[in-house]
């Protein structure tokens, strides 16, 4: 499931994690949500949850997702619950010594007893799609951090290629942690930058990407990284390593195969920093990949590495293997970078270059551009959404759309491609432009048009076609706040705070009283008051969660496990219903495809679904 990343990400938030306010509620009912903002800031107690992970992985076997929570508590002590198969939760509980009544899970969060501090943050390394088993580092207020679970390619840094069940300290780094850098690629290495500026790496070292001087192939313990002078940031692409100094300078290691470090040596691996030269001036924005583009404080380019279609702007095809300057006419306010390039001006002019098979570049043809080349607008450009399909958004308010239009999403009136910009026809300004398969513009007056991908009625537009070819008004009773919209379903809170949904309904997801699976006329969704904020699930896309404006919460959609936490155990949910049993303003919804986390401002922590039940459950941490 998990699928290689292009950069380097730190970890410290749980995927799909929203963060929401509710507004203020006097009652002082336990089975209302209860804001107490207007009793001055929270102070929560120290054995409330300050932070919560819910780390996923993917079974690939059983074709399922496997789940591993961990709560920091205000006093700084971590717990720990759920999936354990693999030791990973750090209580010293290995596969050998877990029944199979308790199914290798932890049902009670535990506390790790081995961590010396407290905790300020947890990283997660996983490490293939292909098992369940990830590695941990846990970074302590004192700046140390402890690791454990998988340690494969000895990248938990102690000394040996030993899973861990517990947590081990990680020696030899001198200096305090200021954040660890994992690489998600499954690839297994790790970064540490410390509080002086220098960077320890360990793990895989494949195309020397640890930057230690040798190709071998994993190094257990930290090593250094002789970098001269302090490290400001890291970047990766794959194998390829980027070190911004706080000097301006910028050093490369790794895989060189296009010759995308910039060091002017066409050796496909370089395992020692190294100077990129050639660049004049201090560096504003790097962004890597097969090619690479350094953004100047200048608003000047430079390009290097991959040049297959000339998406270096430099002239030719030829790959580069250092800096080279890009020549434009003005200064760059705003670069998009990828096979295709896009540099906006300062004097709100359009320049492209490179991949152009969807005319993608809007310069009237199909072929490939190696040079900077204008795009003819009629006016400045106040907003570019580049793809396959391209949309510019005009500071007049108009609107021009080109490239791919094989789902009629240019909005052009058929499903030609476009390779020069084409005027949208809709009738006032634009103020909000969402795009992708299916197109929506939220216009300044508070109507809203649709055009574009329609498998689902997700357009609103009324029609059951799969496709709609030119923007067309959908019929709503007042102006439209925000809209919320995905591939298959659309959602739309309207000034007034009501809300209505269309599209696909398999579960009951739009909440309009029925489970019948397409929607294609937007239904309101009958809600006690108005909402604030909506959130819906990031994973299945199938439960919706509504927080209205006195802070109560309510739930629809699928409930196979129970994790709306409606006290019902109905498969769908087709109305609103109203949660109850959380006590406190809700800070943050953690929602999976099987369990619900409701976490409040005080640090009440409340699970529903799978592992708890069908209502909030609260969940207690003590010692064992």
């Amino acid at each position: 499931m998990q699928k290689k990343k292009l950069i380097i990400t730190l970890l410290f938030a749980v995927l799909s994690i929203f963060t929401i306010t509710a507004c203020s509620d006097n009652s002082n009912e336990s089975n209302n949500i209860v804001n107490n903002s207007g009793g001055g800031t929270v102070q929560p107690e120290p054995d409330a949850v300050k932070e919560f992970y819910n780390f996923n992985t993917w079974q690939h076997d059983r074709l399922n997702y496997l789940y591993s929570q961990y709560a920091i508590l205000y006093d700084g002590s971590l717990y720990a619950w759920g999936n354990n198969n693999h030791g990973q939760l750090g209580l010293g509980i290995t596969d050998e010594n877990v029944d199979q009544q308790n199914k290798k899970k932890v049902n009670i969060p535990d506390k790790i007893n081995q961590l010396t501090a407290a905790i300020k943050g947890i990283y997660d390394l996983a490490t293939s799609s292909d098992i369940t088993m990830s590695s941990f580092y846990a970074v302590t207020e004192n700046g140390e951090v402890y690791v454990w679970g998988d340690n494969s390619y000895g990248q938990l840094g102690i000394g040996n290629n030993d899973n861990q069940s517990i947590p081990v300290k990680v020696t030899g780094i001198n200096g305090k942690i200021k954040n660890i850098v994992t690489d998600d690629s499954y690839d297994l290495s790790c970064y540490a930058i410390t509080e002086d500026g220098s960077l320890y790496a360990w793990g895989n070292n494949k195309y020397g990407r640890l930057g230690v001087g040798s190709l071998t192939a994993s190094k257990n313990t930290p090593s250094k990284v002789n970098l001269p002078g302090k490290i400001k940031e890291l970047r990766n692409y794959f194998n390829s390593f980027y070190a911004l100094m706080e000097d301006g300078s910028l050093y490369a290691w790794g895989d060189n195969e296009y010759g995308q470090l910039g060091v002017g040596s066409n050796e496909e691996q370089i395992s020692t920093p190294t100077l990129v030269t050639g660049i004049t001036g201090t560096i504003k924005k790097l962004i890597t990949g097969s090619s690479v583009y350094a953004l100047m404080e200048d608003a000047s380019l430079y390009a290097w590495g991959y040049n297959g279609s000339g998406n270096l702007g430099v002239g030719d095809e030829i790959n580069r293997n250092i800096p080279t300057k890009v020549n434009l006419s003005g200064k760059i306010k705003e670069l998009i970078t990828g096979s295709s390039v896009y540099a906006i001006l300062e004097d709100g002019s359009l320049y492209v270059w490179g991949y152009n098979y969807y005319g993608q570049l809007g310069v009237g043809d199909e072929v490939h551009r190696n040079i900077p080349t204008k795009v003819n607008l009629p006016n400045t450009i106040k907003k570019l959404i580049t793809g396959s399909s391209v949309y510019a958004l005009m500071e007049d308010g108009s609107l021009y759309a080109w490239g791919d239009n094989s789902d009629g999403q240019l909005g052009v009136g058929d499903e030609v491609n476009r390779n020069i910009p084409t005027k949208v026809n809709l009738p006032s300004t634009i103020k909000k432009l969402i795009t992708g398969s299916s197109v929506c513009a939220l216009m300044e007056d508070g109507s809203l048009y649709a055009w574009g991908y329609n498998r689902n009625g997700q357009l609103g537009v009324g029609s059951d076609e799969f496709y709609i070819y030119t923007p067309t008004k959908v019929n709503l009773p007042s102006k439209i706040k925000e809209l919320i919209i995905d591939s298959s379903s659309a959602y739309a809170i309207l000034e007034d705070g009501s809300l209505y949904a269309s599209g696909f309904n398999g579960s009951g997801e739009l909440g309009v009283g029925s489970d019948e699976f397409y929607i294609y006329t937007p239904v309101k969704v009958e809600l006690d008051g108005k909402i604030k904020e909506l959130i819906t699930n990031t994973i299945t896309g199938s439960s919706v969660n509504a927080i209205m404006e006195d802070g109560s919460l309510y739930a629809w959609g699928d409930n196979e496990y129970g994790q709306l936490g409606v006290k019902s155990n109905k498969e769908k949910i087709t109305t609103p219903t109203l949660v109850t049993g959380i006590t406190g303003t809700i800070k943050k919804i953690i929602d999976s495809s099987d369990d619900g986390y409701f976490l409040t401002e005080d640090g009440l922590l409340y699970g529903t679904g799978l592992n708890y039940s069908n209502y909030p459950v609260k969940i207690e941490f003590k010692d064992k």
